[in-house]
């Protein structure tokens, strides 16, 4: 025990600037050379590409905004209930500009909560309830990558039939937008990746949800063909069915990687896989995607 002090109850945090003069941190820099010799680090090369909706998934997008903006205006204010329709519509939100599949989910979600009963509690704090689920965490432990539920269904307890036919409609207008012809960041995804390809690399689509890496990986396969062969691993994997999983697609010459944040930390990737898309940002401005 390098101090007494540092026996600590599991669970009781210690002190970070005690334990700093006992903590040695290598940044990369100070092993990129070492023993003499260099180290196997990748040069990274990172590029920026955009994309425009296309006009179908533009009209979709703003009647959801105003869907959104109409809901959390509509609220009474008791309670916690506007912070609670807040959180769902940013929800709601992220999950349109994610995929159709990510959107089909999430408004799903909501109407499949009308069931419930009252919404958030009224002495709950509803941003530190939903914030985990909808924003990314700074916690590998806490992350998740499943299409946030807990602040669509509380919401979604209040709604009234009007407002579950319009959910329907917008249900049914999201899942007629699949595939690369009305998704333009599907179709720059396939443009990357099969100019990824060409050039012989072995690329990771890493991806917010788990409902937009199986929607992205299925429609990758399905334009790439039976020359390439892709797999989704996701949160919904045990930790054996994603090295499973894995293991059978590097058996594979030309290969594709779909993955969520589940993969960003735990596994080496890089003996494998030499380059990385990320088909979601972070909305968290204090937490970056995984690289290679």
């Amino acid at each position: 025990m390098l101090d007494p002090t540092f026996d600590r109850p599991v669970g009781q945090p210690l002190d970070r600037k005690a334990l700093l003069p006992h903590v040695v941190q290598r940044r990369r820099a100070d092993v990129e050379r070492w023993m003499g010799a260099d180290t196997a680090f990748p040069k990274r090369e990172a590029v920026e590409d955009n994309y425009l909706m296309s006009p179908a998934y533009t009209a979709l997008y703003e009647r959801v905004l105003d869907y959104c903006r109409e809901s959390v205006a509509a609220s009474t204010g008791q309670g916690n209930q506007q912070r609670v329709r807040y959180w769902a519509a940013i929800a709601i939100l992220r999950c349109v500009l994610s995929s159709p599949a990510a959107a089909g989910a999430v408004l799903t979600n909501r109407l499949e909560g009308f069931d419930l009963g009252p919404g958030a509690d009224d002495d709950a704090d509803p941003d530190a309830a939903y914030s985990p689920q909808v924003m990314e965490l700074t916690s590998e432990e806490l992350a998740t990558d499943f299409a946030p539920s807990a602040p669509i269904e509380d919401a979604a307890a209040t709604m009234a039939s009007p407002e579950q036919k319009r959910l329907m409609a917008l249900l049914r207008d999201a899942s007629k937008l699949a595939g690369p012809k009305n998704d333009a960041k599907l179709a720059k995804t396939l443009e990357l990746v099969r100019s990824l390809l060409k050039d012989t690399y072995r690329p990771i689509v890493f991806c917010r949800f788990i409902a937009t890496a199986n929607y992205v990986a299925e429609q990758l396969q399905k334009e790439l063909g039976k020359s390439v062969r892709v797999v989704a691993v996701t949160g919904e994997h045990s930790d054996e069915e994603r090295r499973e999983r894995i293991a059978d697609l590097v058996e594979h010459e030309q290969r594709v990687l779909v993955a969520t944040d589940c993969l960003s930390e735990g596994v080496n990737l890089q003996q494998h896989f030499d380059a990385v898309v990320h088909y979601d940002l972070p909305w968290n401005p204090n937490r970056s995607w995984p690289s290679s």
